[in-house]
């Protein structure tokens, strides 16, 4: 298990794999990133539900991102992680196939998702791209992950 201690920086983030493509999320939204453990199916719950699991106590929802982004069915194996984000008393997992990188950049290397997208619902919960050395990572949304999901 690994914990993060957001920084007063909002420049850092999180990278992360889903299908071999770079995805990233701010990490002031990271509580942390934990292994698979026994995850509880929720009857009737939309198709991206994983489920739910114990967190020490607290039940959190688990969110595939495979499934959330209609990507193909691929088994979880030793690299694949549930990060935990909290925010605005709101808890929820995402589970990913790998976990790349904390990185930091400069306010110019972020960049702003382009207007042909912004209104796309297939790609809402994106809200930048971001350019790390020879990286792109697309960048999560916490928000729109968290209340659509």
């Amino acid at each position: 298990m690994f914990k993060f201690t957001p920084s007063e920086e909002k420049n850092e983030f999180l990278g992360f794999l889903v299908d071999q493509e770079c995805y990233s999320i701010g990490i002031e939204n990271v509580q942390e990133i934990i292994t698979v453990p026994s995850i509880t199916r929720i009857p009737n719950s939309p198709r991206y539900v994983e489920g739910a699991l114990n967190l020490r106590g607290k039940v959190v929802k688990i969110v595939n991102m495979r499934k959330r982004l209609e990507l193909p069915f691929k088994h979880y194996d030793g690299n694949t992680r549930i990060i935990i984000l909290n925010a605005k008393n709101t808890t929820v997992g995402i589970l990913v196939d790998q976990i790349l990188e904390v990185f930091k950049i400069d306010k110019d290397e972020k960049v702003e998702l382009p207007k042909l997208f912004r209104n796309e619902s297939k790609i809402g919960y994106a809200d930048k791209i971001i350019k790390n050395g020879e990286k792109i990572f697309i960048n999560f949304d916490f928000n729109k992950i968290s209340v659509e999901s």
